[in-house]
C-alpha cells in the first residue's frame, strides 16, 4: 500500500481520527490534548484547533483519548472521549462545542461511537471504569 496523502506532524497528540464533510468538502478530523482538527485531504495541511474553552492546566493528563465523527440532524459533529471521564460533542462546522461537557465515567473514557439505535441517534462511551453508556443524541 502506498499513502494517498500524507499530513504533516499535527499539533496535538492525535487520540481519534475521522472523515467527515464540512461546508460541502469531506475533511479529515483529528483529535487529541484539549482540540479537534480538520484537515484538508487535498494538501495535507490542518486548520486551527478548535480547543476547549479556558486553558487547563495539564491538557496531556486530562487529554482527548478517542473519537469518532458523523453528521447529527445535518451538522458535522465529532465526539470526544478524555482521559478524566469528559464526553464532549463538538460542532465542527461551528468550530465550538455543543452544549456543555457530559461526565457519565468515573475514570478514563477508551472508546465512543456514534451510531443509529432503534432510530434514534445515540452515542456510545466506554469507561476503564467499566461502564458502557449510551447518550440520546437526537431532540426527538
Amino acid at each position: 500500500m502506498t499513502p494517498v496523502v500524507e499530513f504533516g506532524s499535527a499539533p496535538l497528540p492525535v487520540g481519534g481520527v475521522g472523515l467527515v464533510a464540512v461546508g460541502g468538502r469531506t475533511l479529515v478530523v483529528a483529535a487529541g490534548g484539549t482540540s479537534v482538527l480538520l484537515g484538508d485531504p487535498g494538501t495535507g495541511a490542518w486548520s486551527e484547533p478548535i480547543g476547549l474553552p479556558g486553558d487547563p492546566a495539564d491538557p496531556e493528563a486530562d487529554g482527548i483519548r478517542c473519537m469518532d465523527a458523523s453528521v447529527l440532524n445535518g451538522q458535522p459533529v465529532a465526539v470526544t472521549g478524555a482521559r478524566n471521564g469528559l464526553v464532549c460533542l463538538w460542532d465542527l462546522h461551528g468550530r465550538g462545542l455543543l452544549g456543555d461537557p457530559v461526565s457519565g465515567h468515573t475514570d478514563e473514557v477508551v472508546a465512543v461511537r456514534i451510531a443509529e439505535l432503534h432510530h434514534r441517534t445515540v452515542m456510545f462511551t466506554v469507561g476503564r471504569d467499566g461502564r458502557i453508556c449510551v447518550w440520546g443524541l437526537d431532540h426527538g
